[in-house]
């Protein structure tokens, strides 16, 4: 007999821990970290969906692709809020809102209707030329986050095609990390760093603030106190895993 298991979309209600789990952890660690940690923790169906959404993007697929194509489907709604929210690098606000209709709505009937709604709202906005001030504070946040954990004194970060960026991180011995993204998300890394940089304005995030210097058009001094870090960006569709 043919397994159906693998071909019937998920409710709303199987998809609840996965969302809530993404959506706590988000804004402070990669997608394929998030992915890959969720697959420790779950045993059931939405197991399986995100496994094959995780697997897709290691073999190289874009995210939308790799997103739409999961199995068991996500439910209609779900997908078109995650696929539109991925289109407009809002994946983390989507999160949020699905994570508040979780919070209100505990019946699956319920909670498709306001999905659908939710779908709709996200469809309907236009597509941003670049990151939002927030997305970008998030994403240095990150990355210097990272440098700190690995005693890094030099990030070098680069496009892999239209799907990752990846980021090595130099200290005791190279790290390397890649998630899925798009060129824009490093297209406006330095973009606003020169902007710092030419204004001797102060990169401010939650940890603190850092002073930014230009050495070059792709590559910059960050200090914080007695730390230096130089980050190094190369173009888009270079690899960062060579710098120099």
């Amino acid at each position: 007999m043919k397994n159906t298991s693998l071909t019937v979309p998920l409710s709303m209600l199987e998809c609840k821990p996965c969302i809530l789990y993404l959506q706590a952890r988000v804004e402070h660690a990669g997608l394929m970290r998030i992915l890959h940690d969720f697959l420790t923790t779950a045993a059931d169906r939405v197991r399986d969906t995100v496994a094959s959404w995780y697997d897709a993007l290691v073999s190289g697929q874009p995210m939308q692709d790799a997103l739409a194509d999961a199995q068991p489907p996500w439910p209609d709604c779900l997908r078109s809020v995650l696929l539109a929210a991925v289109s407009h690098s809002r994946l983390d606000a989507a999160l949020r809102d699905l994570a508040y209709l979780y919070q209100k709505q505990p019946e699956e009937r319920a909670l498709q209707s306001a999905c659908r709604r939710l779908a709709d709202t996200y469809s309907r906005q236009p597509r941003p030329k670049g990151l939002s001030a927030a997305c970008l504070e998030r994403e240095l946040g990150k990355i210097l986050a990272r440098a700190c954990l690995e005693q890094a004194f030099a990030v070098y970060l680069g496009q892999q095609g239209d799907a990752f960026f990846r980021q090595t991180y130099l200290g005791a011995k190279p790290v390397h990390y890649t998630e899925p993204s798009e060129p824009v998300v490093l297209t406006d890394i330095r973009r606003h760093l020169t902007a710092l940089a030419d204004t001797g304005q102060p990169l401010e995030l939650a940890e603190g603030a850092w002073r930014v210097a230009a050495r070059g058009r792709d590559s910059f001094i960050l200090c914080q106190g007695a730390r230096r870090l130089q980050l190094t960006i190369h173009n888009a569709y270079s690899n960062p895993d060579s710098p120099g």
